[in-house]
């Protein structure tokens, strides 16, 4: 076999190789591109929230003295109605919104921002004149964490549950209306940021290839509030606070 016999066929070895080597490549990335795509690498989540929240006022310092606001004592200081806002669970409207990457088919990272209000007014008879309170409080929830959840595209039924950390602003204001008293007028803010968690889960029903019913969302959402001063408040009261062990319940769409 002459030399230039064995360099030809050398190089239709060396093309057939990298032939090979190229198909095999291909194949290769074929392969990962489809085991990486058979889940939703993104999602977002928006809907509706409603939270059952705990007053997180425990005593207050006033006149000199302190005092549970649910005990007899504060309800001639605070007014009957207006006491039951210091005692009782309140339902606060709002949303719920989410964004998450997912590093596997079934562990994403996390983002969630959520919102829930209230305002009610309470009218109580201070010292035989008609007084109104009106009571408006939100809490926002920035907290970020990890969800586990089957995300294949071919899933119909989704459970999942999440495990999230981060802080919650809590803002409150108090406006006190005296028709008969024009001087006992005021109006109170506060507002005060504490470490807040969220842990849960819920149920999406896949309705498009693209879009996820998002059936129900159940939390516990403690938020580790710390006292806070109240401003413009006339009398000179001191909150003394406590955790707020909340809830939300929500439903909404998961788009992918």
């Amino acid at each position: 076999m002459t030399t230039k016999t064995r360099t030809s066929h050398a190089t239709y070895v060396l093309l057939l190789l990298g032939l090979l080597c190229f198909c095999s490549l291909e194949a290769t990335a074929q392969a990962t591109t489809k085991r990486g795509d058979d889940y939703n690498k993104v999602e977002f989540y928006g809907g509706y929230s409603i939270a059952s929240v705990q007053p997180n006022v425990k005593e207050i310092s006033e006149f000199g003295m302190t005092f549970s606001p649910c005990s007899p004592d504060a309800t001639p200081i605070l007014g009957q109605n207006f006491q039951t806002s210091f005692c009782k669970r309140a339902t606060f409207n709002g949303f719920d919104t989410s964004l998450t990457y997912n590093v596997s088919r079934y562990v994403g990272i996390k983002g969630n921002i959520s919102g829930h209000f209230k305002s009610k007014p309470y009218t109580d008879d201070i010292a035989g004149a008609a007084e109104t309170v009106t009571r408006k409080e939100h809490y926002i929830n920035y907290l970020v964490g990890l969800q586990v959840k089957d995300n294949s595209r071919s899933a119909r039924f989704k459970p999942f549950g999440h495990f999230l950390v981060g802080a919650a602003t809590y803002n409150y204001k108090a406006t006190n209306d005296a028709p008969t008293r024009p001087s006992d007028n005021f109006q109170i803010t506060a507002k005060t940021t504490a470490f807040a968690m969220k842990f849960g889960g819920g149920i999406d029903v896949k309705v498009h290839k693209r879009i996820d019913l998002r059936v129900i969302e159940v939390n516990y959402n403690p938020v580790f509030i710390r006292d806070y001063s109240l401003v413009g408040d006339p009398y000179g009261a001191i909150p003394h606070t406590r955790n707020a062990n909340n809830f939300t319940f929500g439903f909404g769409i998961v788009i992918h």
